[in-house]
């Protein structure tokens, strides 16, 4: 039996009472349906697994075991403020009464940046994997390069996605209580996600991925239309409620054509395409001018 195999079953079979055991010294508040949340995970661990897990090649299995082993006998032998700094790179956790244990786990997917987690005097450092001095460039290149060739098409969205920065500058700077506005347009944007998301979601299903990419388009591009002229708070809410609309259609539709025209093997490699960072780069080069020009 694998480890994963392994794991599933433990999970399976652990009564809730033994759950609630295991919580009680981490969480303030525990539910009372522990068996339905333990049938949940266990599904949700096993699609993950089937969709994810299973593809990742023997190779960055092995070679994250490895980087392990390698990290354990450094910590034998230097300061664990010295070599947490090594492995992520220059961050640096100073010795403190409310810190104790520091875990260092490394990890691919979110190379090369740490992700750092804080929770009950413990930190969990999920560290870039260090790279093999046997990587060939181009051969690291030929997934990328054949995802950004592929006929059916991928488009890379020089968009910038961060929308709650130009937009909350650009409200401090051209109206009164522009900040307390801010706070309730994304407010509006929670809302809206949280009561109608379902119910549009299942409405849009009866249209084709493209319909429904080319509608939530339109309606992101009514939604930042809608902000550059408005001129008080209700036209400002109606914009923001047409832009979340927009992404409630858009993002599933744009996530399920990539899921579609990948090739076997190279999900994640279009999806890292998908994500790519261009969009950030161009907007915050657009972003230096006064936040009018965004807008307007």
């Amino acid at each position: 039996m694998g480890d994963k195999d392994w794991m599933f079953a433990w999970l399976e079979r652990l009564p809730a009472g033994e759950i609630y055991e295991r919580l009680t010294p981490w969480v303030r508040s525990i539910s009372f349906n522990l068996g339905e949340i333990r049938d949940r995970s266990l599904y949700l661990l096993s699609m993950w697994y089937e969709h994810y897990f299973r593809h990742l090649p023997q190779a960055l299995l092995a070679r994250l075991e490895q980087d392990a082993a390698l990290t354990a006998g450094l910590a034998q032998r230097q300061q664990p403020r010295d070599l947490i700094e090594q492995l992520t790179n220059g961050m640096c956790l100073e010795p403190v009464a409310e810190l104790g244990q520091v875990l260092l786990i490394p990890q691919y997917h979110c190379s090369p940046f740490t992700v750092l987690d804080f929770y009950h005097r413990m930190a969990t450092c999920l560290y870039p994997v260090r790279q093999r001095q046997d990587i060939d460039p181009v051969a690291d290149l030929l997934p990328l390069t054949q995802c950004l060739a592929d006929e059916r098409g991928v488009m890379l969205m020089t968009v910038h996605g961060q929308i709650s920065v130009p937009l909350s500058q650009y409200l401090q700077q051209h109206f009164v209580d522009g900040v307390k506005l801010f706070g309730v347009l994304m407010s509006v944007n929670g809302l809206t996600v949280l009561l109608i998301q379902v119910w549009l979601i299942r409405w849009s299903e009866r249209f084709s991925l493209f319909q429904r990419m080319v509608l939530g388009s339109v309606l992101l591009a009514g939604g930042a239309v809608g902000f550059a002229f408005a001129q008080g708070w209700v036209a400002f809410i109606l914009a923001m409620f047409v832009f979340t609309l927009g992404e409630i259609v858009l993002v599933p539709a744009e996530y399920a054509q990539v899921d579609q025209i990948t090739p076997p093997g190279m999900r994640g490699t279009y999806y890292g395409t998908g994500g790519s960072r261009a969009g950030q780069l161009f907007g915050a080069v657009v972003g230096r001018h006064p936040a009018g020009i965004v807008w307007r």
